[in-house]
């Protein structure tokens, strides 16, 4: 089940950006772009910072999905320059651009035809 979140974007301002809410949050997650079979899915966005910084022989083996940003309330960072030792909210900023940025691009492929 998709939703609408808020994003709040640096380069874009506020934006609406598809959710997947899913035990008691919300993941940054499309299920209606991107990739589909076999997988069904879709395009998501990853916390990489924070999965580079657990290196594989210090983190126990996590599916990359466990790594897929989430927020409790569904709405999306603070607009602002991202700061590596800034607020949670603050980092989803750079989520939020990045997410809405794929939305966008993969939009423009599917509306002109074009194919990856």
């Amino acid at each position: 089940m998709q939703s609408d979140g808020i994003g709040r974007s640096q380069y874009s301002g506020d934006v609406s950006i598809r959710t997947i809410p899913e035990g008691g949050t919300n993941r940054l997650q499309d299920y209606t772009r991107g990739a589909t079979a076999p997988d069904n899915h879709g395009n998501y966005t990853v916390d990489y910072q924070h999965y580079e910084l657990n290196p594989v022989e210090k983190r126990p083996p996590q599916p990359i999905s466990y790594y897929i940003v989430t927020d409790p309330d569904n709405t999306w960072g603070d607009g602002f320059i991202f700061n590596p030792n800034g607020s949670s909210e603050n980092r989803q900023t750079a989520a939020v651009d990045a997410h809405y940025g794929m939305m966008k691009t993969l939009d423009y492929y599917s509306e002109h035809g074009h194919r990856f």
